[in-house]
């Protein structure tokens, strides 16, 4: 009968208009995801960046959305991450003397020379790579050379450290004054800062009990 007809005609274009939306809405998504994490990455929120850039590689690859990921790791110290992410992009077929050089210069600043001279024969050469080459294997050798101002150092706890970061400590009317990001007490409005993921750090104030006993 027609009815039937219809019927299979029109759940067939529900479903085609299902799909049609879902691919608008998955790359509407995706691409409103990387214009975000741009905008952050040009504000310096790198740490707010960070995330956007994963889900856009875990979702499509892309090469500007790595490097981008890998500055901000930089910019923020994160140098261990960053290797990470070189080194995939170093093993590629055939990767960029822009991403061996960052390799081989991020393997400098986690105090791995012995892997560099690998890297760096990989480079096609000009007088550009030539010069950042001689660059890299100076800062190498002067790592390898120089030696540390007190060779045997011990590391102790101080009587007043905590687990937390603080830090600053100043005298004022007979409290120490200090700054720190412990979590004692409830924070509803705690905020994280977008540009280094790290917590605000709040004021405190601690008074002597007697010669060696602070308040907590």
């Amino acid at each position: 009968p027609l009815s039937n007809i219809f019927v299979g005609i029109l759940s067939k274009m529900i479903r085609f208009s299902a799909i049609i939306f879902f691919t608008f809405f998955l790359l509407s998504t995706l691409f409103g995801q990387m214009d975000k994490a741009n905008e952050l990455y040009k504000n310096g929120l790198y740490a707010a960046a960070i995330p956007l850039y994963i889900k856009e590689i875990s979702s499509k690859k892309s090469m500007g959305a790595e490097k981008k990921l890998i500055n901000c790791y930089i910019r923020l110290n994160k140098t261990k991450e960053a290797e990470i992410r070189l080194s995939s992009l170093a093993n590629l077929p055939e990767p960029s003397n822009d991403i061996l050089l960052q390799y081989a210069e991020i393997l400098v600043l986690n105090g791995k020379c012995d892997s560099v001279e690998t890297i760096l024969n990989k480079l096609e050469q000009s007088s550009e790579t030539e010069v950042a080459i001689k660059k890299i294997m100076h800062q190498c050798d002067f790592i390898k050379t120089n030696k540390p101002l007190f060779e045997k150092v011990e590391i102790g706890q101080f009587e007043f450290n905590t687990d937390a970061d603080e830090n600053s400590p100043f005298y004022f009317r007979n409290q120490l004054i200090f700054s720190s990001d412990r979590s004692s007490g409830m924070k509803l409005l705690k905020k994280t800062s977008e540009t280094t993921g790290r917590d605000y750090l709040s004021i405190y104030g601690t008074s002597k009990i007697n010669d060696s006993t602070w308040q907590t």
